[in-house]
């Protein structure tokens, strides 16, 4: 082996912005693009929860929006909160595979969203005993 084989083994013929791994480092290339993708990913359960509370506050008009902004960005975060746990949850119950538990998920915290604090608080009220 000389210095010509030495330096040709260490070039990276993978595609830009990939994110594919190099062989022999374990090192997974990050792009700009990748970055902002998984970051799209990241936000998108939040502001698809915060998107329906708002809108179902608004048709249904009962509260005035400074509530329905309060409550459409708890449930943001209780979303996003959620959104892990009940990936894990539907993997763990179901044995399903990943992507599927990642679209129960999804869907768990919209309808939650949709469904709202304040029936949520009502029937957890009637369940554990509180008044109204």
């Amino acid at each position: 082996m000389n210095e010509a084989d030495i330096f040709r083994n260490d070039i990276d013929n993978n595609p830009v912005g990939s994110g594919q791994i190099r062989p022999g480092d374990g090192v997974r290339v990050r792009t700009l693009e990748s970055a902002l993708d998984e970051l799209a990913k990241m936000l998108l359960v939040p502001a698809m929860t915060f998107a329906i509370v708002m809108l179902r506050g608004w048709y249904q008009g009962k509260k005035r929006w400074p509530a329905r902004i309060v409550e459409a960005t708890l449930f943001a975060v209780i979303a996003r909160v959620m959104m892990p746990a009940a990936t894990e949850l539907y993997m763990q119950i179901w044995h399903i595979s990943p992507q599927s538990a990642y679209d129960y998920a999804f869907m768990t915290c919209i309808i939650a969203g949709f469904i709202g604090v304040d029936t949520l608080s009502d029937a957890a009220k009637n369940y554990f005993g509180g008044k109204r």
